[in-house]
């Protein structure tokens, strides 16, 4: 259904370029990587566009917004990022204390410590399922 409305959103652009006096004057270059290239050549095709059209129609959009969503991305993108540092941190310390229950240290004076980890855990998912929310909003 969002496909349809991009659709849409895409004759409609080309549309009104199409009656815009003089035609199209200007021009642009964009260099891609090979990836970069592969993927606009997909979509393209998967909109029933030519690359050109696309991306002119991409870069339309952000009349509704298109440049906020990519800074609104990036943000989340730098959020998520630091929810997987504090993971990794979090396991780290898991690692320790395991290592240290391995050498007969009694897990029960470890305890406090895993609870600790494991409330952080929880913190730390509840808060990327926040920012995965907002991502999910903003597409």
């Amino acid at each position: 259904m969002a496909d349809e409305a991009n659709g849409s959103t895409a004759k409609r652009v080309d549309r009104r370029a199409s009656r815009v006096k003089g035609g199209r004057t200007a021009t642009r270059t964009v260099k891609l990587s090979d990836a970069e290239e592969v993927v606009l050549i997909s979509r393209a095709r998967s909109a029933g566009m030519s690359d050109a059209a696309f991306l002119r129609v991409s870069a339309l959009r952000g009349e509704a917004g298109g440049a906020e969503l990519v800074a609104a991305l990036r943000s989340v993108a730098r959020e998520v990022s630091l929810v997987n540092v504090q993971l990794h941190r979090v396991g780290n310390n898991l690692n320790q204390l395991a290592t240290r229950a391995n050498t007969g240290v009694d897990v029960r004076e470890l305890e406090g410590a895993l609870r600790g980890d494991l409330a952080r855990v929880r913190e730390l998912a509840a808060e990327l399922d926040g920012v995965l929310a907002q991502l999910r909003g903003r597409l």
